[in-house]
């Protein structure tokens, strides 16, 4: 059994190299509708990949605020869209105070599993 990313999952259950068991959201992914959600089974399960852009600590506002306009229309952009939802992942907007508020709220939801598994930074 392995937990992986979607699209990761996706090309090797369409190659018939693995069989999907669920999605890990809290619903059933677009690009998989056959495959339930965890959720299904564990109501209150979500556990979601995801990614954004993150910078050093005290950078300018101004910059914050360009790379937050040029991200908001590469994910909006059809192509990109496109492009994601081809490798079987779900594009999503937030701005940057939301970016921090969703990656506080992550580490906080799970910091109580990473310390019970012994995991250490070396």
């Amino acid at each position: 059994m392995v937990f992986g990313n979607i699209p990761e999952a996706l090309r090797l259950s369409r190659e018939g190299q693995v069989r999907p068991l669920a999605v890990t959201g809290a619903a059933r992914s677009p690009q998989a509708p056959e495959v339930p959600a965890m959720a299904e089974f564990l109501p209150g399960y979500e556990i979601n990949s995801w990614g954004g852009v993150l910078g050093p600590a005290g950078i300018q506002p101004a910059i914050v605020e360009r790379i937050g306009k040029v991200g908001r229309e590469a994910v909006e952009s059809a192509e990109v869209r496109r492009r994601y939802e081809e490798a079987g992942a779900t594009v999503w907007w937030t701005p940057p105070a939301g970016l921090a508020e969703f990656r506080c709220e992550n580490e906080t939801r799970f910091a109580p599993l990473v310390r019970a598994s012994g995991a250490r930074v070396e």
